[in-house]
Parts: structure tokens; sequence; C-alpha cells
């Protein structure tokens, strides 16, 4: 029978997971961020919520629970799974934008990610999962007075959708020490970008908006091996080395583009289409993350990442975007008091901190990002389980460097179940 306690986290995954499934087919809503129409939009990574408490650290890593976890950022250390590992994570976001004149508030959230890994003989295991890869949430609005004239407009640029990955991850042991990986990502998204015009006779408005609106929409493949090697230093002192690969590749795309004329409800009176289900392509950069770890069996471990991205070579429709190369770092760690302790639940519970850098690709203007992350794990159904949440806090952009100024806290929240398949029952 099971316990209440049983119940109700089974009822939290269960939660988890159709939160994925229902948010999947519209757009991630993170809050409006004027740093997501760069690119295919804000990068969300392959952070799931354990890892992101430690600073996004785990290129070279697992965690140091006696359970296993879902590594999606390094497909070769899925290998080490002997377990059967199921993975569901939400993320909520509360964001503040400023700037010289004005400040705004934004709430969002959604589905984070959705995995399951499981081993397939001794040196071979596989997983599959869905995750978000990029979202676009911008909207800016400034007036222009038309010169010699009663007349001004209100111009307003906006921007939504994102893309999202379904990922089939394999992962196999080369030696004891040696383990290589590969994840390909099927990406698939809509990205959309409106710039509106409404035209004003002093202070009133002439009841109609002309847009340009344009719809780009992704289905193609994108590659990510990864390798990672670990060393035994000492008695359950290991160190562990890691790198992945994302691959330059071209994606494949469909393009719409329309003028419309709306009224104040935002309808579509009149549609003039300019282009309608157009091949075109977007570039996509080379990027190298690597990094290094040191881990105390089941007690604690230190790591560092470094992130490399290629992002002058990205291009859409063949056109260059002037974005500018870009590098990161990522520092944390994690510490559980006594994994196997039977009369202090607390010293079972796993404790994370972390630091992370990041530049944004706008050139000239390169914005850094800076985070501090936290985060803890709950065990749960006498340890087969894990509650993982995570906290980081962090801002890009500043006032001072004339830009918008977003600080954000990021809540992620994800669940780890561990099972035994296809393992032969034994009769003594």
């Amino acid at each position: 029978m099971k316990t209440n306690s049983s119940r109700k986290f089974h009822r939290l995954f269960l939660i988890l997971c159709l939160s994925g499934l229902f948010h999947v087919s519209y757009a991630q809503n993170f809050g409006n961020s004027p740093y997501s129409q760069v690119g295919i939009g804000e990068m969300l990574g392959s952070t799931f919520s354990h890892q992101a408490g430690m600073g996004g650290v785990g290129v070279s890593n697992n965690s140091i629970s006696l359970l296993n976890i879902y590594n999606n950022i390094n497909p070769a250390l899925l290998a080490r799974n002997r377990l059967t590992v199921f993975e569901a994570g939400v993320l909520g976001q509360i964001k503040t934008l400023k700037n010289t004149n004005d400040s705004q508030q934004d709430v969002g959230g959604s589905y984070n990610y959705l995995a399951l890994s499981f081993p397939i003989g001794k040196v071979w295991a596989t997983g599959i999962g869905l995750t978000p890869y990029s979202t676009i949430n911008y909207e800016s609005r400034s007036r222009i007075n038309i010169a010699n004239s009663d007349f001004s407009t209100d111009l307003t640029q906006k921007g939504e959708g994102g893309v999202n990955s379904i990922f089939i991850t394999n992962s196999v042991a080369i030696f004891k020490k040696l383990f290589i990986g590969l994840k390909v990502n099927w990406l698939f998204g809509s990205i959309i970008n409106e710039s509106s015009s409404e035209l004003f006779l002093g202070s009133s408005p002439l009841r109609t908006t002309v847009t340009y609106f344009n719809r780009t929409r992704v289905n193609d493949l994108l590659l990510e091996p990864g390798v990672s090697f670990q060393q035994n230093l000492g008695k359950n002192l290991f160190l562990n080395l890691g790198g992945t690969f994302s691959m330059a590749t071209n994606l494949n795309a469909k393009r719409f583009v329309s003028f419309d004329r709306r009224n104040d409800n935002d309808i579509i009176l009149v549609q003039d289409t300019l282009t309608n289900n157009q091949a075109t392509s977007i570039d996509m950069p080379n990027r190298l993350r690597f990094g290094a770890s040191i881990e105390r069996a089941y007690r604690w471990q230190l790591g560092a990442d470094v992130i490399l991205e290629n992002w002058s070579a990205f291009k859409v429709n063949n056109s260059t975007t002037n974005l500018s190369n870009i590098y990161g770092v990522a520092i944390g760690g994690e510490y559980t008091p006594n994994v196997s302790s039977l009369n202090n639940y607390w010293k079972r519970v796993t404790y994370r901190a972390g630091f992370k850098y990041k530049q944004n690709p706008i050139n000239p203007e390169q914005v850094q990002d800076m985070s501090i992350s936290f985060g803890v794990s709950l065990p749960v159904q006498k340890n087969r389980s894990l509650l993982n949440l995570s906290v980081v806090l962090g801002q890009q952009g500043r006032i001072s460097d004339g830009l918008v100024q977003e600080r954000y806290v990021r809540i992620h929240l994800g669940a780890t179940l561990n099972d035994r398949w296809f393992v032969k029952p034994k009769i003594d």
C-alpha cells in the first residue's frame, strides 16, 4: 500500500508531465525580454533543475546522489546510469525591466523538460526527451512625430514564439573511464516578428494599424556529440573531464510575410501576402562547451564549465546578422552531509550553489548576463526519488551603458524518479 507522501509525489510528477504536454503546442512565455530579439531567441540551454542550482555546471559531472539523474548537458554521461530515469520540470520567472525613464515587471513560466533514459546492456544507455530550445517574447513602443504635419505615429515592435527540441541520446562506455555520446535534436517551432504603425492626428488615433508580419517555421535536425573521462585520484576521489560540441548546421525553414491592416481589436481587415511558405534557411553556429570537476563520491563536488559560441557565423536566408562571438563560464558545487544517514533526513539532502557569466551576442554592445544560484535535492519515496528545487538570481544589461536592465528570479522545480527495467527476476 502506498503511503500518503508517495501518492503526493506521484501526483506532483504527473502534474509536471502534463504541464509539459499541454504547453508544448504554445509559445514559451517567460516574460518580456528585449534581448530575445537576437538570433532565434533567448537560448535556454540544456540545464535541468538539479544543475541550475549549481550555476548550470554539468558538462563533466553527474550528481553525487545515490540515484541516477538525466544529464542533458553532456550526452556522453548518460552511459553512467544503470537505472531507468524519469525527469520532469517546470520553470517560473519574475522579471523587472528598467531604462532611464521607465520600468516594467513581468511574470511568466512554462514547462522546462520531460526526459526518460534507460540502460541497454552494460555499456550502453539511451534516452529521449522534450525541452524548449529558445524563446522569443519582446515588445517595445515609441511615438514618432511626422515632420511638417499634425500627424504622428505609434511604432510597436513585437516578437513571440520560440523553438522546441525533441531529442534522442545514445551513450556508450568505450573503456571503463571513457564515455562518448550523441544527442540528435529535432528542432521545431515558429519565430514571429511584427512591426506595427498606428497613425494619430494630434492625440486622436485614426483607428487603423498597418502591420508588417514575419513568421518563420523551423523543422530540422541538430547534432550534439559529447565525450567524458573520469580518473581516480585516490580513495573515493575522482577527476572528471568533459566536452560537448553543438555542430554548425543549416536549418530548413518556411517563411510567411505579409502587410496587414488591422482594427482596434487587432483583427485583420485587409492582408497583402508578400511571401507564403517560402523555403529559407537559418545557419546555426558552432558551440563548444568543456569543463572539469573534482568529486568525492557521495559527499561533494566542485566544477567549472567554459562556453564558446561562434555567433558571427549566424545567418538567416544567407544574410549576415552582425552578431558577435561570445564566451561564458559557470562555477558551482554540491554537498551532501551523509547520503546514508538513517536518523537525520536533512543530512541526506543535497545542497547546491553556483555562479554563471555569459555574454549576449548583440553587436557592438555585448550585454553581460550574470547570475548566482542555489538549490536542493530532497529525497522522497524512501530515497528512490528526488524533488529538485533551484533558484537563480540574475541580471543582464546595465542602465549605465545605455541599455535596458533586466533583473530576473527564475525558479526551477523538477522531479527525478528511478526504477529498474529489463532486469530478469531471480528466484532463490
